[in-house]
């Protein structure tokens, strides 16, 4: 009996032996790596996660132009809340003015040319009455009424008639007149 307990002593130490080599050659590839020693109590444990993200608005709202120009009145700072007419920067509208001035200008030289073409038009329909009643007595020559046919029919011509209709696209209502509940 004494012989087969030194067979299993001497055996098991072969096996130990065995995994020892078998752990140290394995071993020696990795690294081995610290740990952290602390005595055991109670505690509260806390997460902390840090990762990249994106914040995005629930509603995302893009404002665009209509008209360029230089702005000379901001009445809002980013991240102010807006509600809907309200007026948010006023854009400098000098040249815009200057172009309606000019465009009522023209338009008032147009009535004017449109008034007196009338009045010619009046002349030239009592003239041709005129020269209708000399035709009829045989006192006008051919020529005269070629002549009165020909100045009643230009002046009867239909001219190109304007209105003002696009004036206003031209220089928008100004800020203090916008209504309230928006454009």
């Amino acid at each position: 009996m004494k012989g087969k307990l030194w067979l299993w002593i001497g055996l098991g130490v072969v096996v130990l032996a065995a995994l020892i080599g078998m752990s140290v050659a394995r071993g020696g590839k990795g690294k081995a790596q610290a740990v952290q020693f602390a005595r055991v109590r109670e505690e509260d444990i806390t997460s902390r996660v840090r990762a990249p993200g994106k914040i995005e608005p629930r509603t995302q709202v893009k404002i665009s132009a209509d008209i360029m120009g230089k702005i000379v009145k901001l009445s809002v700072k980013e991240g102010d809340q807006v509600r809907r007419g309200q007026v948010m920067l006023q854009l400098d509208d000098t040249q815009y003015r200057a172009a309606a001035n000019q465009a009522q200008a023209a338009l008032a030289s147009a009535r004017a040319r449109h008034k007196d073409s009338e009045s010619l038009l009046r002349v030239a329909e009592s003239n041709f009455v005129r020269q209708r009643a000399l035709w009829d007595q045989k006192v006008l020559s051919q020529a005269e009424w070629d002549q009165a046919n020909s100045t009643i029919e230009t002046r009867r011509l239909p001219g190109p008639r304007r209105r003002s209709r696009g004036l206003r696209t031209i220089c928008p209502r100004p800020a203090s007149s916008r209504p309230s509940t928006g454009w």
